[in-house]
């Protein structure tokens, strides 16, 4: 094969051409990696890719994608040229996009590839040395990282550097973005795609480009609203405000849920970290390139950050934290002062249950929340919010978008939006959260709408049913055929109409048709200071604002203003702001002068429209159009005159009440021009008439409510309607979720299960869960290592089977969430929380750090009431994650509403001045140990057996006295040594001592089998050696142990109390001798498996969370506490 490329290449001159120009941009390792990957040689990388690798899909770079080049661009596919050649020779000078190679994009499908791709990259023993977690599991070093490691922020060797937020959805792992750079700076003749774009732009290679019309010439511009204005200058006088010692933060502005700041510090291990409301917030890039910083304070490094915060309110509080040595530093804080109405659906529901137990709160339904309908629905809601608390409910589809309406994305209306595809899931939270008004205004009628309003009605809500189109023309639309919103349920939103007839209306011609009350498109006239356009004095700038597609007619408009420019001398300008598609009418737009802007936000549009001189509301269309402007009333039209800025308003029906008012013009094809001009001519103040004023608007929402209260209600209206139930749930069950760390729950018996079962035992009514996630490549190394006899993996594999679909164990549920990718967690997430009927209202969580993937799914939990049990110290474990698990430690423990310590040593780690918020309650509550329902009862020893059996349970990998455990074997007389737990890296000394035979080993053994061996045991013993990493434990075990009356002997550690069942030797001898003694006294202890204080603690502080919930103060009405420990 290779002899016939090369003769075909010698035979082709051309060819010989194109393989050297290729070779110089080729990436040979990249290139081999898959070769090798398909058992595939090739001495000559370039030859093969040109000859045969680009049509078996092979990626000549990590930066070009041949699949994908082809797949944009048909007419290099169709003709069967080679997609990077033509991509070098010309392809790059039209712009032309390249693509990431998928094989780096998409790593679960090509870990075989990266595995060699990476492997010099890797340093894979020091790598397991590190994290010996991954070496228990006997994972191959770069698959875990490439899979797991890299979102626990895990490091590939001891050098790399990782910086910024881990756990982020999307992105790659550090490490291909690292090689492929490198591999960017060095392959080849040093030659890259990225560099050879850089030289057209600086060699200004315009004359290969299209031609593009000169803009300052031809006075025609396309310009973006969102840009971000240029940042001013860093002045720093004297100290400044946010300095701490040598760090010095401060935040900017927040813009489109997003925040920006700077922070130096002279620890490359420093961080910034930002809290909003208390909440913390994960995602973030960190360094960035900020001149202006570098410029001002002298420093060559990168300060600069932006946290994505999502979802936030005006007048939430952003403070801005240095998180250095494991401390937090409060550096600045700020108040937000703009809106980003971005937030997940559970933060949703729990703001509208919030306002509908509030009084007099309404509800607005609106059938899509995607796109323009949702306009009308935002009108009625700035209608009734004025006065009264209101939530907007919409639906989202698909096909419009799927999200919210770009134009209410800055707005802070209190929204309610489920998604139609899934609507079951959150339909039925609704449900369960028993959300329901005593008024819902119906905005258009529409069955989706109905549906709505039926969702959140109760037998006794008063409906009213408003109307500012013609939907049914539009239900009959070709798109709508066969949907939901169209054809098929026309009639049904007739019936149920008819049924409500109370009703508002936007025109006069809907007013008359349906015997409705006239809600106009209202607004609130506009404060804000209108400053001189110093730059086109000259020059009338007519605007229409709103979703422009073609049979809008905005390109007729255009014409017809050019045209009037012409004839009349005057500079006339046509500005066209909004949602324009499609391409090729933005096109056309420019070509004819418009100025375009797209999307631009509620907040902003009263004063970009007061820049202008005339408002259009738009342009007249065929006949065809009458059934839609016979009664279409444009909200326009109250933009323009809230502005006190004349509207030219295309004539029909349904304006034509508004012949005679003051700034109004109306017109039809034939006297555009006049009514141009007139308006053009206009003097005088234009003000906001009265029935355009949202006073006005809400008086007559008032006479349609008294209207409404002696209509039909909501269970009569909506008696037959699937959606509608009269059985609404109150707020369901009260429910306990457990965040695990790990994987184990239900299984060794510890903390977390006796939280759950000392809980359950004195709550029986409530729901008790404990709740994990475990990522695929977790659970295949635990299916490859279960045969292991030494090690939990064979029993963890069973338990994931049974945690996924749901494992009840003595009354409490245990659950595993399974993750593929990053990228799904946050919707598995709120899907389990949803099906569960797990909201904010009935929900406590208790979450024990470090978990994994936290930082994605806090977002989804933060409404929540948490309590975070630090029932370890993972600090002191050292390694290179300790920056990453120092980091959620703080975040939690700064966000909780109660934070608790296993013991005093732990909190006085944690002990941080800004890290504990002064309302968090803190407490110290050690462990303890309550029997399982299924324990067995301590069995006498048949008289027969005189030999002496000692116990050992737990974890035998680290902290163990091997030699100390050897001397108990030796022990003369019949004596047994049983041992029970795992022995991944403790194996070898394990092996030793299985030589003495008398050891006997069960491996790991569940809580249960445990009991059942240690209760026929004559004294167990706790042989540990003490670390730093010991200093912080509290172990469960003695407890146990004590439960069923048996007797202890420990070496000196921290953690544990010496007592009548336990005793704590200073030296080995004094161990030895203790065991004889015990031996010889033949003693017998009570066992006391009875509720400790520890456990009545814990209770008492998560009955005072279910306080916070109900509002109730804990300390001044103490029986409250009490009332809820059986609901």
């Amino acid at each position: 094969m290779h002899e016939q490329l090369a003769t075909q290449r010698k035979d082709d001159p051309e060819l010989e051409g194109q393989i050297k120009l290729v070779s110089s941009f080729m990436d040979k390792r990249f290139y081999t990696a898959q070769l090798a990957c398909e058992g595939i040689t090739a001495v000559d990388i370039a030859n093969h890719y040109m000859q045969e690798g680009w049509k078996q899909g092979f990626d000549p770079s990590p930066e070009f994608s041949t699949e994908r080049y082809l797949t944009e661009n048909k007419d290099v596919e169709s003709e069967d040229i080679n997609p990077f050649v033509h991509y070098i020779v010309s392809g790059y000078k039209e712009g032309r996009a390249t693509a990431i190679s998928s094989r780096l994009t998409n790593v679960q499908d090509n870990l075989p590839f990266l595995s060699l791709y990476l492997k010099d990259e890797m340093d894979n023993e020091w790598y397991l040395k590190t994290y010996p977690d991954v070496a228990d599991a006997e994972s191959d070093p770069i698959e875990h990282y490439l899979t797991v490691g890299w979102q626990e922020g895990r490091k590939p060797s001891e050098n790399f550097h990782t910086t910024g937020a881990v756990g982020k959805q999307g992105g790659l792992p550090p490490l291909i973005d690292h090689v492929v750079k490198i591999e960017a700076d060095t392959h080849g003749d040093g030659l890259t795609l990225s560099s050879l774009r850089g030289q057209q732009r600086e060699s200004g290679e315009a004359h290969n480009e299209p031609a593009k019309k000169d803009s300052s010439q031809d006075n025609m511009r396309l310009e973006a609203v969102d840009g971000a204005a240029e940042e001013e200058k860093v002045k720093i006088i004297g100290v400044w405000p946010g300095m701490k010692g040598s760090i010095i933060g401060h935040l900017d502005a927040a813009k489109n849920g997003k925040v920006s700041g700077w922070m130096l510090a002279p620890d490359q291990a420093s961080r910034p970290m930002l809290f909003v409301d208390g909440s913390p917030v994960f995602e973030y890039e960190y360094p960035l390139p900020r001149p202006d910083v570098q410029e001002e304070i002298n420093v060559d490094c990168d300060t600069g950050f932006v946290f994505d915060i999502g979802g936030v309110k005006r007048g939430a509080e952003i403070e801005l934290f240095a998180f250095v040595n494991e401390k937090l530093v409060l550096l600045d804080s700020v108040t937000c002062d703009s809106d980003w109405n971005e937030r997940n659906f559970i933060t949703q529901l729990n703001e509208a249950l919030a306002i509908s137990k509030q009084e007099d709160a309404v509800a607005i339904t609106c059938w899509e929340g995607s796109h323009n309908p949702i306009g009308r629905a935002k009108v009625l809601y700035d209608v009734v919010s004025s006065k009264q608390p209101t939530v907007l409910i919409t639906y989202y589809f698909s096909e419009f978008g799927g999200k919210l309406w770009t134009p209410l994305k800055n707005t802070n209306v209190t929204m309610l939006c489920i998604p139609w595809e899934n609507r079951e899931l959150y339909e039925n939270a609704i449900r369960k959260s028993g959300l329901n008004f005593d008024t819902v205004w119906i905005c258009k009628p529409r069955f989706p709408s109905f549906e709505l309003a039926g969702l959140v009605a109760h037998e006794k809500t008063s409906l009213i049913l408003d109307f500012d189109d013609n939907e049914e023309h539009f239900s009959k639309s070709k798109n709508s055929m066969d949907k939901s919103y169209g054809f098929p349920t026309i009639n049904i939103s007739r019936y149920l109409t008819k049924k409500i007839p109370t009703r508002t209306a936007a025109s006069v011609t809907l007013q008359e048709d349906f015997a409705a009350l006239k809600v106009r498109h209202v607004r609130e006239a506009y404060t804000g200071v209108v400053e001189a356009d110093t730059d086109s004095e000259d020059v009338i700038k007519v605007c229409f604002v709103g979703t422009v597609r073609v049979h809008k007619r905005l390109l007729e408009a255009s014409r017809a203003v050019q045209a009037f420019s012409w004839a009349s001398g005057k500079k006339v300008q046509l500005h066209v702001y909004g949602d324009v598609k499609p391409k090729a009418l933005v096109e056309q737009l420019l070509q004819n002068d418009v100025i375009i802007k797209q999307d631009i936000p509620v907040g902003e549009l009263q004063g970009i429209l007061s820049q202008m001189d005339v408002i259009l509301t738009g342009f007249p269309g065929s006949g065809a159009d009458s059934e839609v402007t016979k009664y279409q009333i444009t909200s326009k039209i109250g933009d323009a005159l809230s502005v006190g800025k004349p509207a030219l308003v295309p004539y029909s029906e349904s304006v034509a009440d508004l012949e005679g008012v003051n700034g109004v013009y109306l017109f039809d094809a034939d006297n555009f021009a006049m009514n141009l001009q007139l308006a053009c001519e206009h003097r005088g103040a234009i003000e906001l008439p009265e029935e355009f004023t949202i006073d006005s608007a809400y008086e007559t929402f008032q006479h349609a409510l008294s209207d409404a209260k002696k209509s039909p209600r909501a269970g009569e209206v909506f008696v037959n309607l699937p959606k509608y139930s009269q059985e609404k749930s109150k707020e369901g069950v009260k429910s306990l979720v457990l965040l695990w760390k790990q994987h184990d729950s239900g299984f060794y018996g510890r903390r977390v299960d006796q939280i759950a079962r000392s809980y359950k035992t004195s709550h029986p009514d409530h729901r008790v869960m404990i709740l994990e996630m475990m990522h695929d490549h977790t659970y295949k190394n635990y299916e490859n290592n279960q045969k292991c006899y030494n090690s939990e993996h064979s029993s963890l594999v069973s338990l994931a089977h049974k945690k996924e679909i749901g494992l009840e164990l003595g009354g409490v549920e245990h659950h595993q969430l399974r993750i593929s990718r990053s990228a799904y967690i946050t919707g598995k997430m709120q899907v389990f929380l949803l099906d569960n009927g797990l909201l904010p209202q009935n929900t406590v969580f208790i979450i024990f750090p470090i978990v994994q993937f936290y930082s994605i799914i806090d977002r989804v939990i933060y409404p929540y009431r948490k309590i975070v049990d630090v029932v370890d110290n993972q600090l002191s474990w050292g390694g290179d994650k300790q920056v990453e698990r120092a980091y959620q430690y703080a975040a939690l423990i700064r966000s909780a509403d109660a934070v608790v310590f296993n013991s005093e040593d732990n909190r006085n780690y944690f002990d941080c001045e800004d890290c504990v918020k002064p309302s968090t309650e803190v407490s110290v509550i050690k462990n303890w140990y309550q029997l399982p329902s299924d324990a067995p009862t301590k069995k006498a020893k048949p008289r027969s057996d005189q030999s002496f059996n000692v116990i050992y349970s737990g974890n035998m990998n680290d902290r163990i006295d091997w030699d100390l455990m050897g001397r108990v074997a030796d022990l003369e007389g019949d004596i047994n040594l049983h041992l029970v737990g795992t022995a991944n890296r403790g194996f070898d000394h394990l092996s030793e001592l299985l030589g003495k035979d008398n050891v006997i080993y069960y491996g790991p053994l569940n809580e249960t089998d445990t009991l059942r061996v240690a209760s026929t045991m004559d004294v167990a013993i706790m042989p540990h050696s003490t670390d730093e990493i010991s200093t912080y434990m509290n172990p469960l075990k003695v407890h146990m142990y004590k439960s069923i009356g048996l007797p202890t002997v420990s070496t000196d550690v921290p953690g544990i109390e010496a007592s009548s069942f336990l005793t704590i030797c200073g030296s080995r001898s004094d161990f030895i001798n203790e065991i004889e003694g015990i031996r010889h006294r033949s003693q017998s202890l009570e066992a006391n498996g009875s509720a400790s204080e520890s456990s009545r603690s814990y209770i008492d502080l998560i009955n005072k969370i279910w306080c916070k919930i109900r509002g109730v103060d804990a300390e001044q009405a103490p029986e409250k506490l009490d009332s809820l420990k059986v609901s």
